[in-house]
């Protein structure tokens, strides 16, 4: 699948799964990401600037029943824990700086959170093939990498829920 900047969208994912209506989701995939007037980054877009690589390792998501500063917290979560996965898994050396990450001092990834009129859009990808000037891993078991992200995400999610809901309200 490719990335155009307009696939996120409130509901974008009921297109291609309609029983998600309702739901909190996130989905990996793998395509081409060009974006180039569907940008959503303020800064980016006055300074002209366009996405393009040609293979890269995606997440897409819909969060609702949360403000936008919960969602940069979310995708900030989830680029540290992609941070760790090509770190410990794929013994790569990658650096964090925000949501962005960086190999070799060269950025690796794009990531924006965004809000609609009920919910929080994520999305975030990073280079698996060669792009110019930019960094790039290769990966080769793309879909071993998305299991153990997901793996890695939803105990965390968990985690958070369970922490939220233990507590006695005063």
């Amino acid at each position: 699948m490719n990335y155009t900047g307009a696939e996120l969208r409130s509901g974008w994912v009921f297109s291609m799964a309609p029983k998600a209506v309702g739901y909190d989701w996130l989905v990996a995939f793998v395509g081409e990401a060009k974006v180039e007037d569907q940008l959503v980054d303020f800064e980016d877009r006055v300074a002209g600037d366009k996405i393009y690589s040609p293979r890269m390792w995606q997440l897409l998501g819909e969060f609702y029943r949360m403000d936008l500063l919960h969602g940069v917290l979310l995708q900030r979560l989830i680029v540290v824990q992609v941070a760790e996965i090509l770190k410990d898994l794929l013994d790569v050396d990658v650096s964090r700086g925000g949501d962005d990450l960086y190999i070799d001092g060269k950025k690796l990834s794009v990531s924006i959170a965004t809000r609609t009129s009920g919910s929080v859009l994520i999305h975030f990808g990073f280079n698996i093939v060669e792009v110019d000037k930019w960094g790039w891993i290769k990966l080769k078991d793309v879909n071993g990498f998305s299991k153990c992200f997901f793996d890695k995400f939803i105990g965390e999610w968990k985690s958070i829920n369970r922490a939220y809901r233990k507590v006695a309200w005063r």
